[in-house]
């Protein structure tokens, strides 16, 4: 996705049940062709925006642990939940660009 700057986009998304303390792990990154990428966190009872950071591509690439597995890098929500250095928090604008989809 190419956000109305020019920025590369990657979207990784999951639906986690409110209070969870399981581990979940989103999609797997398969390559490091974007400029940053959004990890959105959605309440698995309402579908509302949880948290939603956008993650410069360096600091999503220092945090991601390889697994030959999936054949990619992967990122857990817990991660996401404790920050990234220069994330910026993009949940308002998609709260937003969802309630203008009604």
């Amino acid at each position: 996705m190419r956000a109305a700057d020019g920025t590369l986009l990657q979207v990784k998304c999951r639906v986690i049940e409110p209070g969870s303390r399981r581990t979940a792990v989103y999609s797997p990154i398969r390559s490091w062709n974007f400029d940053a990428c959004v990890f959105v966190i959605l309440d698995s009872v309402t579908y509302e925006v949880e948290q939603a950071v956008e993650v410069p591509v360096d600091q999503v690439r220092a945090a991601a642990r390889e697994s030959s597995w999936v054949a990619g890098h992967r990122v857990t929500v817990g991660q996401v939940r404790a920050g990234f250095d220069g994330a910026v928090d993009v949940a308002d604008r998609l709260r937003e660009a969802y309630g203008a989809m009604d």
